[in-house]
């Protein structure tokens, strides 16, 4: 059950008007005001992909990296502007039209809804507003939570990367899913704009 709202997602330190917004030559995409939030991943070993990091590293981060052209990167807030999360569009290729969707949420916060909602955002953002074709995200193959959040989402589960992860001396199969805009356009749920 959500709490308090559901949550938004931002990339500039202050809530955004809309999405997508033109700020100097780079434009910046914001899931304002959306309903939704991100996949689960976050304390070691049981994330989705790369590794966990408090939330002043990943502001520090998204703040740093603002202007690579190929990750529009995004924390996740509550309604009060608490930031619960991080998640990215990455690797994007606008000629393909392809890009992986990377998420990370803080332990006390999963459960509720938010991964499914910043999740489905950020989908709607890249299918929406941008040109892509074609998304993919992985995870370990333990995490059934984030597992569950891909499957709700609407992606489907392509194979698996076998020893693909390193994570504290382990090797860690890696479960491929991805989302394809045919499929996107076929749910049958509220896109982010519409909250």
């Amino acid at each position: 059950m959500r709490t308090g709202g559901p949550p938004t997602a931002f990339g500039n330190g202050t809530p955004p008007p809309s999405w997508p917004r033109q700020t100097g030559e780079r434009t910046h995409q914001h899931a304002a005001g959306a309903r939704k939030g991100a996949p689960g991943r976050s304390e070691p070993g049981d994330h989705a992909l790369g590794r966990s990091r408090s939330l002043t590293a990943t502001r520090e981060r998204i703040e740093r990296d603002s202007d690579d052209g190929d990750r529009d990167d995004f924390l996740v807030l509550l309604p009060d502007s608490t930031p619960i999360g991080h998640i990215a569009l990455s690797g994007q290729n606008i000629v393909k039209g392809t890009a992986q969707v990377e998420l990370m949420l803080a332990p006390e916060h999963r459960g509720h809804g938010h991964g499914t909602d910043a999740f489905e955002a950020l989908v709607d953002l890249a299918f929406g507003e941008l040109p892509m074709h074609r998304l993919t995200a992985e995870t370990h193959t333990d995490n059934a939570a984030a597992r569950a959040v891909l499957a709700k989402s609407g992606f489907v589960h392509e194979g698996f990367s076998r020893a693909a992860c390193l994570h504290r001396g382990r090797r860690h199969d890696l479960a491929v899913f991805s989302l394809l805009r045919p499929e996107w356009e076929e749910l049958n749920r509220p896109r982010a704009w519409d909250a």
